[in-house]
């Protein structure tokens, strides 16, 4: 955990890290974010709550299925569990693997919305490879009569190795600061774990190239090296930057980001059409997308569902099911020509020690609009209490009474997605990339060629070591260097 902080005569960067001193967790189990990526429904809706990470079928019937593939490292008997949540909108459904039933139903129904245990359904035996996984409502919620349920995981366990039986033991041995190179305020980490692998961590406020203690080389927000006991690279990941390099390995992204400005927000659609053309080849399903203003006192982030281009401009639709950040019901007149007050509070607006200064208010800058459209204006704070006190630039075209919502994102603001990769050696010379962008890799001391194939196809020849954003698109890409 990175914490920055500056103020006057103040600036510093502070690093907590934790041990995860707990059991091991569920083997070969699929999470939420990866069902969301793959699932398929017969009938009805699926969502990605990800505040809690988990994946909603709202299903319309009984029947209605939700499939995703799940796979298996080799042959034998694999215990099935699941994650899922309660909640008083949730009804009862069964887990089928290749179309057979497993275990017993899972009822979602509660009274308030929280964690189930995790459900053991019984073992079954199972071919390596890929299987088909299917969750099936079979009961609504009661008298609503809504067929919905709410996963977080599936895991295939090897039978008889349970991860819920095994003792939870340390796993870092020490933690030590890296020195950097270059502008205050970055934090590199050397984390020497009990089995001898290493982590290197690096956080900084920019994507400006840094060279860190054992010559690393940095230009990112964020990247983070694992090595063997013997130093070589088994994992290296990057996000909001362009260059890696460490251990003998360079990996660049093309590009860095894609940046691009708000020219209408479609809030029914839970879309924003942008003033450039986007990667539309589902590579960027999934990744943040940041929106900001100057005017902001914060950016916000959301995850990219879906982008369509036409005309140069792109239109982007998100998981999030909104971005209205709340509700405001106008009590009486304007309090003056600059503050409304509102009947209904919002928690957001209760900062901790008191009234936050108008700069930092957590709704700065953003839209307030009546519901009916014959007014906005521009907010400068929110002062909490009963009533809620609403500095805007203009109380003109509001009254009494009026609906009005708080608008996250307005046009005119910029958005930003961060490119990323995850780099993994899965055998001798041979390894796997994950990414949303063009990589281009060498490997010090190496004069091979490096070769690159997507799902088993044959092995294409990397020109200069450039995995191009057509392979890394909507897939894992092997890679091998001869």
């Amino acid at each position: 955990m990175c914490v920055r902080r500056r103020g006057e005569d103040l600036e510093s960067a502070f690093a907590s890290v934790i041990e995860p001193y707990s059991a091991p967790g569920f083997e070969n189990a699929v999470r939420a974010t990866d069902i969301l990526n793959t699932a398929k429904a017969s009938a009805g809706i699926i969502k990605l709550i990800d505040s809690i990470h988990v994946v909603l079928f709202q299903a319309e019937r009984a029947g209605d299925r939700m499939t995703f593939p799940a796979s298996v490292p080799s042959d034998g008997e694999y215990e099935v569990i699941v994650g899922h949540y309660e909640s008083y909108a949730y009804g009862t459904a069964r887990l089928l693997i290749d179309g057979k039933p497993v275990g017993e139903s899972l009822t979602g129904t509660g009274p308030d919305i929280r964690p189930a245990e995790p459900k053991a359904l019984g073992t079954v035996r199972l071919a390596s490879g890929e299987h088909e996984l299917a969750l099936e409502l079979v009961a609504p919620d009661g008298e609503a009569g809504r067929y919905w349920m709410g996963i977080t995981f599936v895991a295939l366990e090897p039978a008889g190795g349970s991860t819920r039986d095994r003792a939870a033991r340390p796993r870092i041995r020490t933690a030590e600061r890296l020195r950097p190179s270059g502008p205050d305020g970055t934090l590199g980490l050397r984390i020497v774990r009990a089995d001898g692998a290493v982590d290197y961590v690096f956080s900084a406020p920019d994507d400006a190239e840094r060279t860190y203690d054992e010559d690393f080389v940095v230009a990112a927000l964020f990247a983070r090296v694992r090595t063997d006991a013997e130093g070589s690279v088994l994992q290296a990941n990057v996000v909001g930057g362009a260059r890696l390099n460490a251990r003998g390995l360079s990996l660049r992204l093309e590009p860095a980001a894609w940046t691009a400005r708000v020219v209408e927000v479609d809030e029914a659609n839970r879309e924003v059409v942008l003033d450039s053309a986007l990667p539309e080849d589902g590579r960027l399903r999934g990744s943040a997308v940041y929106f900001s203003s100057p005017a902001y006192s914060r950016n916000t982030a959301y995850h990219v569902d879906r982008i369509t281009v036409e005309d140069g401009r792109s239109r982007l639709r998100v998981r999030e099911a909104t971005f209205i950040l709340g509700k405001a019901v106008i009590d009486g007149d304007p309090l003056d020509a600059e503050t409304l007050a509102s009947l209904v509070p919002h928690d957001y607006a209760k900062a901790r020690g008191g009234t936050p200064p108008p700069e930092v208010d957590f709704f700065r800058g953003k839209l307030l609009r009546n519901a009916d459209g014959t007014a906005e204006t521009t907010i400068r704070n929110l002062v909490y209490g009963q009533p809620l006190k609403i500095g805007v630039d203009s109380v003109k075209g509001f009254r009494a009474g009026d609906e009005s919502f708080y608008h996250d994102l307005r046009p005119g603001d910029r958005a930003l997605i961060h490119a990323w990769a995850t780099l993994t050696r899965v055998g001798e010379n041979l390894y796997q990339l994950e990414a949303n962008t063009a990589v281009r890799l060498l490997f010090a001391g190496r004069d091979g060629q490096v070769f690159y194939r997507i799902g088993g196809d044959e092995w294409h020849s990397a020109e200069d070591g450039l995995i191009p954003a057509e392979a890394v698109a909507n897939a894992t890409v092997d890679l091998r260097v001869d």
